[in-house]
């Protein structure tokens, strides 16, 4: 099991720009040690959660090198193995941080799955979207670390779904998905849109021309006058249209340190 880190080291407020500046120190020093006892006690993601917290009131390798033991252990180990490079990679970090970083990285490294989406169809103007997030279009093609366990892979253009594959990974898994956008995609995405594929074109046509003016002439006929009858006869002609609705390490003075 992976040890914290709790590098010896008194933090002096003095000095600080501001009260804002103390106050910020102060809290991520305390949201350290909840994390470290988290830690202790097993309880990773709250134990992340304070770490995550902390780092950022306070940027340290320190806590960064925790967050990654912490949420490593939850499963994300993309964001882990980051972390831990950013440590190994800290030339003012202690060298003991970085060694320990170094060797939690190589660990977590083999647990990454790879995966690499090819895609067929007509992707012109569709959004890479992993896991509900949009992603540059240039990373079709190429391994794309994640974390193990079920993911998805889709294709949208605007916010309409073209294709879509789920799929789950292994530890340390390479993988390829294929995502095949469909020639009748289009069709699709008008019919979500509420477009009534169904019509007729002649009828979607004469629906859009001008309906025929009304007819609103009288025309009267045998209209005749005789000797003690009048005959008038009216007829009126009109058209209506109607539409279908992790032991802690302790260095030289015994202080958990939080920052370089």
């Amino acid at each position: 099991m992976s040890a914290v880190v709790t590098l010896a080291v008194w933090i002096s407020l003095a000095g600080l720009a501001s009260a804002q500046e103390a106050t910020s120190a102060a809290a991520a020093r305390a949201l350290f040690d909840e994390g470290v006892a988290l830690a202790d006690a097993q309880d990773w993601s709250a134990a992340a959660e304070r770490f995550d917290r902390a780092l950022h009131l306070r940027d340290s390798t320190v806590i960064a090198f925790n967050l990654g033991l912490a949420i490593g252990h939850t499963g994300r180990v993309v964001e882990a193995a980051e972390l831990f490079r950013r440590c190994v990679r800290d030339r003012e970090a202690d060298a003991a941080l970085r060694a320990r970083a170094r060797t939690e990285l190589d660990a977590i490294t083999s647990r990454i799955a790879w995966v690499t989406v090819l895609v067929s169809g007509d992707s012109a103007g569709a959004a890479l979207v992993i896991d509900g997030a949009t992603h540059p279009a240039e990373l079709v093609g190429a391994p794309i670390p994640l974390d193990p366990g079920e993911h998805q892979v889709s294709f949208a253009r605007g916010d309409i779904a073209v294709a879509a594959v789920t799929f789950s990974l292994a530890p340390g898994e390479r993988a390829e998905q294929r995502v095949e956008i469909r020639s009748d995609a289009a069709p699709e995405m008008a019919s979500a849109r509420g477009i009534d594929l169904d019509l007729d074109p002649a009828a979607v046509a004469g629906a859009s021309s001008s309906p025929p003016p009304r007819d609103d002439t009288g025309v009267w006929v045998g209209v005749g006058i005789g000797i003690g009858v009048v005959v008038a006869t009216a007829i009126i002609v009109a058209v209506a249209l109607s539409a279908p609705g992790e032991t802690p390490y302790s260095g030289t003075l015994g202080a958990r340190q939080i920052g370089p």
